[in-house]
């Protein structure tokens, strides 16, 4: 019975094929499975993390005036405060000196800022409640001209949502539909 080929082919490169192959199927699952719990569940860690980054970089964009005070954003940062006085309802930002007096505010107003998130100068992240919505900001301290500034940032539940819905979990899952399909290919 020596010549009589097994029904199921015993060679290496069938195993290695289907090691691959199950490897690609699992890979694939997992960047699914992960992908969906960060949307699903958004956690306040990566939230933060986004937040806390954003705000860095908007505090890098703040203009001064001749005498040291902020007067403004950089035209670079998307059209200056463009998108905050379109979206006053959803989100603002304000500067404020070592005392914390506000010496710069978006075209959302110093009313958009109620004594509750006049928490002090305590850098990191908070939430609160404004007109039945939540929303999340951000304290961050940044320096120039030997002063010590504080930019606090803010943005609605409401705007986050749409931001995760219309934008991260389309381009996330084309990117995995994108990466899966080059993945099995090669």
């Amino acid at each position: 019975m020596s010549f009589v080929r097994p029904a199921v082919p015993n060679s290496l490169s069938l195993r290695v094929l289907l090691a691959y192959v199950v490897g690609v199927i699992l890979s694939i699952l997992l960047m699914i499975l992960v992908t969906l719990a960060l949307t699903t569940f958004r956690s306040d860690l990566l939230l933060k993390a986004d937040m806390a980054e954003y705000t860095q970089e908007l505090a890098g964009a703040i203009r001064f005036d001749g005498n040291g005070i902020p007067d403004g954003l950089a035209a670079s940062e998307g059209g200056g405060t463009g998108v905050y006085e379109r979206l006053k309802e959803e989100t603002a930002f304000r500067v404020l000196d070592e005392s914390g007096r506000t010496v710069l505010v978006s075209a959302a107003g110093e009313g958009f800022w109620t004594p509750a998130e006049s928490r002090g100068l305590v850098p990191g992240s908070f939430n609160f409640e404004r007109a039945g919505v939540r929303m999340h900001g951000v304290i961050e301290p940044f320096e120039h001209g030997g002063k010590t500034w504080y930019l606090q940032f803010a943005v609605s539940t409401r705007i986050l949502g749409f931001i995760y819905e219309e934008f991260t979990l389309p381009f996330m899952g084309a990117g995995v539909v994108i990466f899966s399909l080059v993945l099995l290919i090669v």
